[in-house]
């Protein structure tokens, strides 16, 4: 009123505009600028979100063009862009428009903002706004007892109220020992006046709903003992979802949807039970005016809101079920931010929870403490089924791979007897040439070269044909042992770590003779393990490997790189990297001396790069990759081995950020795989998403959209 008497000049001619930012600051402030714009016909929103001058445009076309008209723009609880603004985006956006126009010498908007003192330092953090309230702010330090007095007494004698003797002293006893006590009095005072007797306001009544301290608690607490079980609990969950936590401050009321609350008792086993319990709840708590109802500004829906924040401080239980359940609480808005950007996206898999962020927030699926809605409940169902289905994925994967082993080792068998028939074939052979050496001297010399390269050739033929028979000897005896007939004593069938377990037992017992077949076996039993999660058998394993290799006359290369390359794998798979690191350096080594094929590099380097993006260091791994795509193209690679390298280089570009070139390689990818597969692929569709979520970083929504609507997993 002041203002528009003319208190200051020229302030006649104002427009006043005020507004909360909420969880979508721009969105309000474009609100709160419809409501005083002389023009219906602009998107004020789209215009102030163009660019950082976009709000002083908007503003400009809002005014009248009358000389003097300005806008006083009023942003009132401005620590709500701390505690309810969740995206720092939007948040940056908003304090970009506002002090762009501030600082603008034609701006012709004048702004106030109301802060809580104990959030001052929040807006320091940002240069621009910092500088400007250390420039312009006023501190309004607390009232002294005469200022407390004229505020009580003021408005009720406007009223034609009078106080009985000893009330307003009574009053400002109690409240000059309590710090940020005003929304204290200022329920006592409501009170008082409900409890008014005949124009007069009595002490005795001030002490009977327990002066300033226990008016607002005494009430909640009336309140809510008055409620059946059900009732209790709907109100617990009520007041946790109507606070927000302080992160280095008080805990601050928050406003919330109606429909965020109905979301809770539909996800109960009992949703009417439930609703009738919140319903009851609520009207407890509105009937003692502690709740305030409201209407959402961008989607008129219905909303709640802590009535007094002083209550988050003084009601001793609420302050109880926020220590109690302060973790989950964070958890949860961790989870229902997650879960409202994976409905956003279409319910895309890329946005599921995974690793780390699973295991930790998987336990509120128990609704302990914090009750989750049915959005909330769906996108943590969906991260685990996900999750489950890979673990499918891998335990089918072994035992394909089992499967494999054992049509090597038939496929061994029948080679064994093949190498026997041609060793016969070279003993004849240098028995032939031992005569020609009697017929002559220098056909001899020739000879006896030639003799010596063959009898070498048959040493080996011998070894490789003693290896392959011992080998496919042991697991033909091996897999006999998981016949059913074999272990009734567990009462069931052996499982497969089992059946490998017993082979690892009698490896260097049945095979002593042949090193070099102890050291194939044990390496793929290794593998074997490592692929079903066993990791400390798996260990096992490739040491013996590592010793029976050791032990072999005249190894080949290709058997020890195979070896350090499976060892940096199980180490990377138990999160040693510095271990796997250090075997996969050897194996490098072992292929530079070696000259070991172009195609078995690019497997140490993709290993090596893999275990670098899981320590997060895609810098270093983006380079490893680039290389091994580049030798997969260039010396024969399978298409589908290219293929999960455009896959490989991709994700960690589009981690690093350029997700340009990710999607043109997730795309090549995705077509290597559909063009392999006769039948649609997990892999085929998870780098068509993966297309999409590159569209989408880029800003191409309706290409993002296309893609995901295209994908199709069977």
């Amino acid at each position: 009123p002041a203002l528009r008497a003319g208190a200051i000049p020229g302030s006649k001619l104002w427009l006043i505009a005020d507004l909360l930012p909420g969880t979508d600051p721009l969105k309000a402030l474009a609100q709160a600028l419809a409501r005083v714009s002389v023009r219906e016909d602009l998107n004020l929103e789209d215009l102030i979100r163009s660019d950082v001058y976009g709000l002083s445009r908007a503003i400009d076309r809002c005014l009248p063009s009358e000389p003097g008209c300005e806008l006083l723009l009023i942003v009132d609880q401005f620590e709500e862009l701390f505690t309810l603004t969740a995206d720092e985006s939007a948040r940056l956006a908003f304090i970009s428009a506002i002090t762009t126009a501030i600082l603008d010498p034609y701006s012709r908007v004048r702004m106030v903002f109301t802060l809580r003192a104990d959030f001052l330092d929040r807006p320091l953090q940002y240069p621009d706004l910092g500088e400007i309230l250390r420039e312009r702010t006023a501190m309004v330090p607390s009232m002294s007892l005469d200022e407390l007095e004229r505020a009580i007494v003021g408005p009720a004698r406007r009223l034609g109220m009078r106080f009985e003797d000893g009330l307003v002293a009574a009053m400002l006893a109690e409240i000059s020992s309590q710090v940020g006590a005003l929304p204290l009095l200022q329920y006592a005072l409501s009170e008082l006046f409900l409890r008014r007797h005949d124009g007069t306001l009595k002490l005795a009544e001030f002490r009977a709903f327990g002066g300033i301290r226990g008016a607002l608690a005494g009430r909640a607490e009336t309140a809510y003992r008055n409620l059946d079980a059900a009732g209790q609990h709907a109100a617990q969950q009520l007041f946790l979802r109507l606070t927000t936590l302080g992160e280095g401050s008080e805990d601050t009321r928050r406003r919330t949807l109606a429909s965020e609350l109905l979301a809770l008792c539909s996800n109960a086993i009992d949703p009417v039970l439930a609703g009738r319990a919140q319903a009851a709840a609520i009207s407890a708590f509105a009937a003692e005016r502690l709740l305030t109802f409201d209407r959402d500004a961008t989607s008129a829906e219905r909303t709640l809101e802590v009535a007094h924040e002083a209550l988050l401080r003084s009601w001793t239980r609420l302050r109880e079920w926020l220590a109690t359940a302060r973790a989950d609480m964070r958890l949860q808005r961790q989870l229902a931010q997650a879960a409202a950007e994976w409905r956003e996206s279409g319910n895309d898999a890329s946005f599921l929870l995974r690793g780390n962020r699973l295991s930790q927030i998987q336990p509120l699926a128990k609704g302990e403490l914090v009750a989750l809605s049915r959005d909330e409940s769906q996108f943590l169902d969906a991260s685990l089924h996900a999750v489950a289905a890979r673990e499918q994925h891998e335990r089918d994967r072994a035992d394909r791979e089992l499967n494999q082993a054992r049509e090597l080792a038939a496929e061994q068998q029948r080679a064994a007897a093949n190498e026997r028939r041609g060793n016969r074939r070279l003993r004849f052979l240098v028995l032939g040439l031992a005569g020609i050496l009697v017929v002559s001297v220098w056909q001899g010399l020739q000879l006896k070269a030639r003799s010596n390269d063959l009898a070498q050739q048959t040493e080996r033929a011998n070894q490789e044909a003693k290896s392959a028979g011992s080998l496919s000897e042991f697991w033909a005896q091996l897999f006999a042992t998981a016949d059913p007939n074999l272990s009734r004593g567990k009462g069931r069938d052996l499982t497969v770590v089992e059946v490998l377990d017993v082979g690892l037992g009698r490896v260097q017992s049945d095979l002593k003779d042949s090193p070099l077949a102890q050291a194939r076996l044990l390496l793929t039993m290794g593998r074997s393990f490592r692929q079903l999660a066993a990791y400390d058998k798996a260990q096992l394993a490739l040491d013996q490997a590592q010793v029976a290799i050791a032990s072999a006359p005249n190894a080949p290369d290709t058997e020890r790189i195979d070896l350090l390359l499976e060892r940096g794998r199980l180490f990377a798979d138990r999160l040693e990297f510095e271990a796997a690191l250090n075997e996969l350096r050897q194996a490098q080594s072992l292929q530079v001396s070696s000259n070991a094929p172009p195609l078995s590099r690019a497997t140490t380097l993709n290993i090596i790069a893999s275990i670098y993006n899981d320590q997060l260091k895609l810098g270093d791994a983006e380079p490893l990759l680039r290389e091994t795509l580049q030798l997969r193209r260039k010396h024969g690679a399978s298409q589908a081995e290219i293929a999960g390298s455009l896959n490989n280089l991709a994700f960690t570009l589009l981690q690093l950020g350029y997700p340009r070139e990710a999607r043109e390689l997730f795309l090549e990818g995705a077509q290597l795989r559909e063009k392999l597969q006769t039948e649609p692929s997990l892999d085929a569709a998870l780098m068509r998403m993966n297309v999409g979520v590159a569209d989408r970083d880029l800003g191409q929504f309706d290409s993002a959209a296309k893609q995901f609507a295209q994908t199709r997993i069977s």
